[in-house]
């Protein structure tokens, strides 16, 4: 399936708000289990990755950037 223009800015999108919410939560010092926690991608729906994979990833990354 070949994605439309909307549904690749949608999911960009989406990623630009998860990663800004890990960023905060990480310069507030937070832990990973802290992080996920907070159910920062409580209003997105789940992906295939599932509800923590891509949040774990991120945090792994932005935390290492720290």
């Amino acid at each position: 399936t070949i994605a439309s223009r909307a549904a690749v800015a949608a999911q960009r999108d989406m990623i630009l708000v998860l990663r800004d919410r890990v960023a905060a939560m990480v310069k507030q010092g937070s832990s990973e289990k802290e992080v996920l926690a907070a159910g920062l991608n409580a209003d997105y729906p789940s992906s295939r990755l599932g509800p923590n994979r891509f949040m774990r990833q991120l945090y792994e990354e932005l935390e290492s950037e720290r």
